[in-house]
């Protein structure tokens, strides 16, 4: 085999493997939620942005509409059963053999197991947590997208205040990820000393007192 030849398959090879990197890099900056300008001139920060969201993005999108669908489905059981229950009960009060209090004790038994299921999962609540949290990480991501395409638009880059605007957006969401974690286990606190490392105490946790 000549040097030519060699020479030819080292090209195509890294030809190819410029061409696939350039599509995971489609394929990557597609499913951004901010524009390519962002990514384009801050590739690093949008990575670290990306991998900050991403996860909570999914669970708020995909668990928002799951408790969404049982809270409509519980609560349309619920009102036909309860709606049903006088109706059904008069119809069967005149009929004749045994099995009417069966059926009257079996809508009751649903109506109560119905209800208590949506109490007990918290389905209504739920919802509404998820999509506010959904909304308030878009908020936060906007904003952070504003500040970076302002920074792209100048002539010279400024890695400072990309760096701030990048560590604030964090921050906030980490607050929102706080903010979720209280919902649900609101009776749990950090200690002190832990939340003043973390620099962002919550609602409701009273600071230490300073000397």
């Amino acid at each position: 085999m000549s040097g030519s030849d060699i020479d030819t398959k080292t090209t195509k090879a890294e030809a190819t493997k410029s061409s696939t990197l350039t599509r995971k890099q489609k394929r990557w900056r597609k499913r951004l939620p901010w524009s390519d300008t962002v990514t384009e001139a801050f590739p690093t920060y949008a990575e670290v942005m990306d991998r900050a969201v991403r996860t909570a993005q999914h669970r708020y999108s995909k668990f928002g509409w799951w408790h969404m669908a049982w809270f409509r489905i519980g609560g349309i059981l619920e009102i036909v059963l309860s709606v049903s229950f006088p109706f059904v009960y008069t119809a069967l009060r005149s009929a004749d053999g045994g099995w009417q209090d069966t059926v009257i004790t079996g809508i009751s038994v649903a109506i109560a197991v119905v209800g208590g299921i949506r109490g007990f999962y918290g389905w209504n609540e739920n919802w509404h947590l998820y999509k506010t949290q959904e909304l308030a990480l878009t908020g936060i991501i906007q904003r952070w997208e504003l500040e970076l395409m302002a920074l792209a638009a100048q002539p010279k880059e400024n890695v400072s205040k990309t760096h701030k605007a990048t560590k604030h957006a964090l921050e906030q969401v980490a607050i929102a990820l706080e903010h979720e974690q209280d919902a649900f286990f609101g009776s749990v606190r950090l200690p002190d000393e832990l939340i003043q490392r973390n620099g962002s105490p919550r609602a409701g946790v009273p600071s230490s007192p300073q000397e």
